[in-house]
């Protein structure tokens, strides 16, 4: 298994020039990410989301790390 990469890092690495927002936000719409809320480890109560990749998300290209993360 490969250690997880933010979107913001991937774009970065590749030399995309888009804000990982729009392109969350696109995978989104696409269906290939889900928003996913968890109550906080705090103890506070309070509920926090995040982005998952949906069954489809997974599937499509594979989705494997295939650099170290560090940006060159």
């Amino acid at each position: 298994m490969t250690n997880p990469v933010s979107m913001t890092a991937a774009l970065k690495h590749r030399a995309i020039p888009l804000p990982a927002a729009s392109v969350l936000q696109m995978m989104q719409w696409a269906g290939l990410v889900e928003d996913v809320e968890y109550t906080s480890s705090s103890g506070s109560g309070e509920i926090k989301h995040f982005l998952r990749l949906t069954e489809r998300g997974l599937a499509y290209g594979g989705f494997e790390v295939q650099w170290n993360g560090k940006p060159g």
